[in-house]
C-alpha cells in the first residue's frame, strides 16, 4: 500500500479533517491571545513552545494529548482495518510494504502538523513583535551559559526546538501506528499511548519538556540527557513493537 493512498484516506475522512482543524485552532489560539492581550512582550516569551499562556492550557492540550490527535487523524483507521478483516487478505509479500506505509504516514502526520503550525506561530510572533529588540531586555538566567546563548540567539533556538518538537511528534505518531497494528481494542491503544506520552513529561530532570520548551531554565546537561533518553526510549519501543508485530504470523 503506497503512502499516497494513506494520505488520500486522511484527506477524504471528515473525522480526520475535523480533528486537524481543532488541533490547528488550539495551536493558533495562543497567538491570537497574544495578539489581543499581550503585544510588546519579548519574542522568546510568546513563542508557543515556551507555553506563555496562563495555566499553559494550549501547550497541555496539544502535547499531553498529542497521540490522541494522531490516532484520531490516522492511526486508529488501522484498528478499523483489523476489525473489518482487512488483514486476512494481505499476503506475506505485501506485509512489509503495508507496515512501512503505515509507519511513514504515522511519522509524517505528527511531524508535518507540528512543523507547519510552528512556522505559522513564528510568523505571527514576528508580526506582533516586529519592533521589539531582545538586546534591550535585562535577562537573568542564573549565569548559565547555555541559557544565555539561547536568548542571545533566539532564532537559532526557535528553529532547533521546532525541529525537536516535530521529531518528537513524528516519533509519537510512529508509536500510535505500532500499537494500532497490535491486536488490541481501541480503548487499550488510546490508554497505553497516552500513558507512555504523559510519562515522558514526568521523568525527573530529563522529561520531554526539557527538549520542547526552548527558554526554560534548563542546563545543557539536562537538555542533552533529555534528548538522548526521550528519543532513545521512543526508538527502542517502536523497534520492539515493530519486530513483535512482524513475528505475529497469526495476525497477518
Amino acid at each position: 500500500m503506497q503512502p499516497s493512498i494513506e494520505l488520500r484516506k486522511i484527506y477524504l475522512s471528515k473525522k480526520s479533517l475535523i480533528i486537524i482543524f481543532i488541533f490547528c485552532l488550539i495551536y493558533i489560539s495562543e497567538s491570537i491571545e497574544i495578539l489581543l492581550f499581550h503585544q510588546g512582550y519579548p519574542f522568546y516569551e510568546t513563542f508557543f513552545l515556551n507555553s506563555f499562556s496562563e495555566g499553559h492550557i494550549q501547550f497541555i492540550l496539544i502535547y499531553w494529548f498529542l497521540p490522541i490527535y494522531i490516532l484520531l487523524i490516522f492511526s486508529d483507521k488501522i484498528i478499523d482495518e483489523h476489525n473489518n478483516g482487512y488483514h486476512n487478505i494481505i499476503n506475506a509479500g505485501f506485509k512489509n510494504k503495508y507496515i512501512k506505509s503505515k509507519y511513514i504516514i504515522g511519522f509524517l502526520t505528527g511531524f508535518c502538523l507540528i512543523i507547519s503550525l510552528q512556522t505559522i506561530d513564528i510568523i505571527i510572533n514576528v508580526l506582533i513583535n516586529q519592533f521589539y529588540s531582545i538586546e534591550k531586555q535585562s535577562i537573568n538566567f542564573n549565569d548559565d551559559l547555555f541559557n544565555y546563548y539561547r536568548v542571545l540567539h533566539p532564532w537559532a533556538t526557535v528553529y532547533i526546538y521546532t525541529i525537536n518538537a516535530s521529531l518528537y511528534a513524528g516519533m509519537i505518531g510512529m508509536l500510535t501506528v505500532g500499537l494500532s497494528l497490535m491486536p488490541m481494542k481501541k480503548v487499550q491503544v488510546y490508554s497505553i499511548v497516552f500513558i507512555i506520552n504523559f510519562s515522558l513529561y514526568l521523568i525527573p530532570f530529563v522529561g520531554a519538556n526539557k527538549i520542547l520548551q526552548p527558554f526554560g531554565d534548563t542546563s545543557f546537561t539536562e537538555y542533552i540527557s533529555s534528548f538522548i533518553i526521550v528519543f532513545l526510549f521512543l526508538s527502542v519501543i517502536n523497534c520492539i513493537i515493530y519486530l513483535k508485530y512482524k513475528r505475529q504470523k497469526d495476525y497477518i
